[in-house]
């Protein structure tokens, strides 16, 4: 795999995961079926992301998910205030 090729997995594996944060936060704020659904659907887009991420990078994966993992929640944090 390419420097390029990995640095696009782990922008998709980081916006996957701030989705799921921001989907999961919008549904406790309305309880609606459609957000229910929506945040269902960015767990499971980061779900897929990741294990592609495991299959694909398999010597580095754990310590970078966790790294990438936590910048995510950070950002989610900041913008959030």
């Amino acid at each position: 795999m390419t420097k390029k090729e990995k640095n696009i997995l782990e922008q998709a594996l980081y916006k996957a995961t701030l989705m799921e944060l921001r989907k999961k936060e919008a549904m406790k704020n309305d309880k609606s079926k459609n957000a229910r659904k929506m945040a269902e659907g960015a767990a499971a887009w980061a779900q897929a992301v990741e294990s592609l991420f495991r299959q694909l990078l398999p010597k580095e994966a754990e310590e970078r998910l966790k790294d990438l993992k936590k910048e995510a929640a950070n950002t989610f944090e900041l913008e959030k205030g």
